[in-house]
């Protein structure tokens, strides 16, 4: 299956992320860059970061909106929705949604970035519907990071996916996310030596690979 960014951009590509720690720590956006560069497509990838807490902070941030309209992305990743911590709330998502819109109209692909569940805390359900809040209506594609995680850690439970504050990625949680970030945008399956972080211990890339690939991606 081939993305439409392979259309539009056969040989460079240019990602924006806007999102916050989850994307930051180890630099989600970097990882996904060098995964794609080692894929063997012989496509060069930009990427570039803006940080926020939550997408909701930007509201009448115009600076981050013309980045947006002015970019010429192929692609945008969006990551920090306004969820509740209790799971009980239900909070506005009108700026992240005007995000996505923007990104759009200014002829990207939005991508939504799921992050995945708080150690011990059963909330990939509630966080991904917080996101198709956002999906819906802009017709962005979900990519869902938490649904990978979750099965990655139930074909290994001892995974080391989480920081110690048990909330943030370790490196290998990291890099968890940026080769479901890059198979979603690129239409790509996981090639059969991919780039991986230096260090990381092969047993447990193997299972993340496994996990990766067992996503089912739906047009």
């Amino acid at each position: 299956m081939l993305s439409h960014l392979l259309l539009l951009a056969p040989h460079s590509l240019r990602i924006l992320f806007i999102g916050n720690s989850f994307t930051w720590v180890n630099d989600v956006p970097n990882l996904v860059r060098q995964i794609w560069e080692a894929d063997g497509s012989h496509q060069s990838v930009q990427v570039e970061r803006i940080d926020a807490g939550h997408l909701e902070d930007l509201a009448g941030n115009r600076g981050v909106f013309d980045k947006i309209k002015n970019g010429r992305w192929n692609a945008v990743v969006f990551e920090g929705a306004m969820v509740s911590m209790s799971l009980t709330r239900d909070y506005p998502q009108d700026t992240a949604i005007s995000l996505a819109n923007t990104a759009r109209k200014a002829g990207a692909k939005p991508y939504l970035f799921v992050e995945w569940p708080r150690r011990g805390i059963d909330e990939t359900d509630y966080t991904l519907n917080v996101y198709w809040r956002i999906a819906t209506p802009t017709k962005s594609r979900v990519i869902p990071v938490c649904r990978v995680w979750d099965r990655a850690l139930k074909m290994q439970p001892q995974l080391d996916l989480y920081s110690p504050d048990g909330n943030h990625a370790s490196a290998l949680g990291s890099y968890l996310a940026a080769c479901t970030i890059y198979r979603y945008i690129s239409g790509r399956q996981i090639p059969a030596n991919p780039w991986v972080i230096p260090g990381l211990p092969k047993e447990q890339v193997s299972v993340i690979l496994k996990a990766v690939r067992a996503q089912e991606i739906v047009s």
